[in-house]
Order: C-alpha cells, then structure tokens, then sequence
C-alpha cells in the first residue's frame, strides 16, 4: 500500500485469490429457417455452438415439445473455444406454420 505520509514506507499486504470461469454460449445461426419443404420429407441444418467462456460448457439435455424436430444428440460439453457442430433436423407430418 502506498501513502503519501513520507513518515510510513511501503507496505505489503499478503493476499490469496480463488479465479473460477465461467462457460458462455453462442449459436451460428441465431435462428433456423427451413423455408419452404414437403410434408414427411426430412430437412437437416447445421447450428454451430461455441463455448464463448473461460470454463467446460455442460450441454445436458436439448429437447423440442414438437416431434417434427429431432437433434443428433442431446448432450454434451465443450472446452472453452471449442464448437460443436449439431444437426437439426425437420420432418414436418402435416401442412401448417411451424415454430418452435
């Protein structure tokens, strides 16, 4: 610690820190559109996820309340900068707007 008191010199304090990270995720793209597709065909898109933080992403479970949208696999983890490459697939039943 410095002072500007010319009587007192400089002292020293001892300190010890804990850093922890922390996992931060991004999507490529943001948001999938599939356009314009036929009933019971089977449409797949890539979302890159990347692990934007300082720490081991946990992926543990990735599920859609629509069964006309399935995934690769539902879980997994990433190291920080590391990206993951998941398969979305669509395979519409009926003729209607589907959003998720």
């Amino acid at each position: 610690i410095n002072s500007n008191d010319p009587d007192e010199n400089l002292l020293t304090v001892p300190v010890t820190m804990n850093v922890t990270g922390a996992p931060g995720l991004s999507l490529d793209p943001y948001s999938i559109d599939y356009g314009e597709v036929f009933v019971e065909g089977v449409y797949t898109q890539v979302l890159l996820i990347t692990n934007i933080g300082t720490d081991l992403l946990y992926v543990s479970d990735i599920q859609s309340d629509n069964g006309s949208f399935s995934v690769t696999t539902t879980s997994f983890s990433l190291e920080p900068a590391d990206s993951y490459e998941l398969e979305v697939s669509f395979s519409p039943i009926i003729e209607i707007n589907y959003f998720v």
